[in-house]
């Protein structure tokens, strides 16, 4: 009975652990509690990213802000300014701080319909401007494009590329640039040929010289036949075999002058081709440094161009945004994408 008594008691210290890591609902404390801390983790962890995403948002919107603040300040009448002058700068600003308005409720806006009311308000406060009409199509135009909406209303005001020959100034650096880029392979490609001709006329020549010393050799033993059969003194067969060689360096001489015309013929062709070449290496090179020379002044004149447009200290690359998007010459509603 005592031994029974004691096997009871082992085994009840031995099972006891389980029971102790149950609730009353038998479920495992240290499971819950480790998913519980999981959870915890994970959550906290989802808090962090949102809050991150947020910050990150609210970093964006102030740029932008500060892009479309910095884009759209006043213009400032320059001295001794007329009457007319004052007022054009008056409208000017007056444009471009509907734009700075129209740009941030759009930053703001929830939804398409705070989106069109936003645009409607823009319209109608521009609309009583000077110049109203093509700001508010040229902002549009822009905003199409995914860009600022000051952008549409500086190059309203003060000029799109095309008309300040800033396009012009930037395709005629890119060509250059072409040039430059292209040009010294083609140089390297004519000054090959030019080498493959002067080998070819140089072997041209060597033939000629050897064919030429050819027919002077078949004449010299013409002339030796001719002499010979003078001699009266001559049997006929040895007439007839004498007659016999005439014939056949005659034949000799033909045959080697005509491998001679052609030759001369292939090297007066070769000739041209390489007055040709030298004259394209000559132009080539010319247009090479010409183009090299005029690179750094066409990058000063548009720099330059850049500068006198950009009204104030704003940043200048609304200047050389291309709002033509179809690409016909005049920037209207068929730009709007």
């Amino acid at each position: 009975m005592k031994k029974i008594f004691t096997l009871l008691i082992i085994l009840l210290l031995s099972i006891s652990p389980v029971y102790a890591k149950k609730d009353k609902g038998g479920k495992d404390n240290s499971s819950s509690s480790s998913n519980s801390g999981s959870s915890s983790s994970s959550s906290g962890l989802g808090k962090s990213e949102s809050k991150s995403a947020k910050s990150e948002d609210k970093a964006a919107e102030k740029a932008a802000k500060e892009e479309t603040k910095s884009l759209t300040q006043n213009v400032k009448a320059p001295k001794g300014a007329s009457k007319q002058e004052k007022e054009k700068v008056k409208a000017i600003n007056k444009s471009l701080k509907e734009t700075r308005k129209l740009e941030n409720k759009l930053a703001k806006a929830k939804n398409d319909q705070q989106i069109q009311k936003a645009l409607e308000n823009f319209d109608k406060n521009v609309s009583k401007i000077n110049n109203g009409q093509k700001v508010s199509t040229y902002v549009k135009v822009a905003k199409s494009l995914g860009l600022n909406a000051s952008i549409g209303a500086l190059q309203a005001n003060f000029g799109t590329p095309q008309e300040t020959g800033i396009l012009e100034l930037q395709n005629q650096i890119q060509l250059t640039n072409s040039l430059i880029s292209s040009l010294p392979n083609q140089i390297q490609s004519i000054e090959l040929t030019i080498n493959n001709l002067n080998q070819s006329i140089s072997e041209l020549n060597g033939s000629i010289d050897t064919l030429q010393n050819e027919i002077d050799e078949l004449n010299t033993r013409l002339n030796q036949i001719n002499e010979e059969l003078t001699n009266t003194e001559l049997t006929e067969e040895q007439i007839e075999d004498l007659n016999n060689q005439k014939t056949s360096i005659e034949n000799q001489i033909s045959d080697t002058q005509n491998s001679l015309d052609n030759s001369q013929s292939e090297l007066n062709t070769n000739t041209d081709q390489l007055n040709t070449e030298n004259q394209n290496l000559n132009n080539f090179q010319k247009e090479l440094d010409a183009a090299t020379a005029s690179l750094s002044q066409l990058e000063q004149q548009l720099n330059e161009t850049v500068e006198s447009v950009n009204i104030g200290k704003r940043d200048s690359g609304w200047t050389t945004v291309n709002l033509d998007a179809n690409n016909d010459g005049i920037i209207d509603e068929n730009d709007i994408q």
